[in-house]
């Protein structure tokens, strides 16, 4: 597979269950199978955590970093999952309500598509978690 195909299947995998400007879950699926550890998506790129920078991250700048907030959150014990994704949700309805566009459902698709996507959020979580993740390639 060529390096431009290997970046188009990526890039489409990532948007899996993808709503602008992103709710957590699908941005942090997309980290998780972007990145093999979560130090490597938080460091450093030109400016920003690598996440951030790299286009096969779906989502707004701040979904972004709330996405490896909450991955962060459940690595260090800060919140349990459960917590954290009820976090997620919250946040995700205030993004919505304050967006200006012509699609109201947004929030409701939104939460649709994470719950189409979540039992692969969490599998993925779980052996991203482990202590050999072997997930992601990385960039």
């Amino acid at each position: 597979m060529s390096d431009l195909q290997e970046w188009g299947q990526l890039r489409e995998t990532s948007r899996e269950g993808f709503i602008y400007p992103g709710h957590a879950v699908p941005v942090a699926l997309a980290i998780m199978r972007r990145y093999p550890s979560l130090e490597e998506a938080y460091a450093k790129g030109k400016q920003f955590p690598r996440a951030l920078e790299d286009d096969l991250i779906p989502g707004a700048g701040g979904s972004v970093y709330y996405a490896l907030t909450m991955l962060r959150w459940v690595a260090d014990g800060t919140m349990s999952l459960e917590d954290a994704l009820k976090a997620a949700d919250r946040n995700w309805k205030t993004e919505c309500s304050g967006q200006h566009n012509s699609e109201p459902d947004r929030f409701e698709s939104g939460m649709e598509a994470v719950q189409q996507i979540m039992p692969a959020f969490r599998e993925t979580l779980t052996a991203w978690q482990s202590p050999e993740p072997a997930l992601a390639k990385g960039p």
